[in-house]
């Protein structure tokens, strides 16, 4: 019974001081104090199935981005889809942004990923998934966190 007791309070003690550090040190991190010398060149990765009542928002939502243009390249795997995804995809032509249209014989999302990695340009990969619209600095955000 006094083990029980020394465990517990062991994790309570180690708990508390979990939450002091993060609260001690909560107002020091600043996205602004890691910036890069460089920019690194990225390739976005979107693997799709069946994403044409969305791909076009999200390609709408990379493009405007911070993140400046000649250092990303977008790659759309469409995994096999049933309705118009590649086409959509094709279609939304933006000259600053260059997108790629791969498409991957049905076998799940896995393999639609290990395609577009396979095809990236760059080392540096983000994944990022149809349904999810994000804040125009989402790709300079990614690689603070790196």
């Amino acid at each position: 019974m006094s083990i029980i007791f020394l465990v517990g309070g062991c994790l309570c003690v180690g708990y508390i001081i979990l939450i002091y550090n993060i609260y001690s040190n909560w107002g020091n991190y600043s996205p602004n104090a890691q910036k890069l010398d460089t920019i690194p060149n990225i390739s976005i990765v979107i693997a799709a199935r069946n994403e044409a009542s969305c791909i076009s928002a999200c390609l709408e939502s990379i493009y405007k981005n911070e993140y400046p243009f000649p250092n990303f390249e977008v790659i759309v795997v469409d995994d096999h889809s049933t309705d118009q995804t590649s086409q959509i995809a094709r279609s939304i032509d933006n000259q600053n942004i260059s997108v790629t249209v791969l498409s991957s014989p049905g076998q799940g999302k896995k393999a639609a990923v290990d395609n577009g990695i396979s095809m990236a340009k760059f080392p540096n990969i983000l994944l990022h998934r149809c349904r999810q619209y994000r804040f125009k600095s989402m790709v300079n955000q990614s690689f603070y966190f790196i």
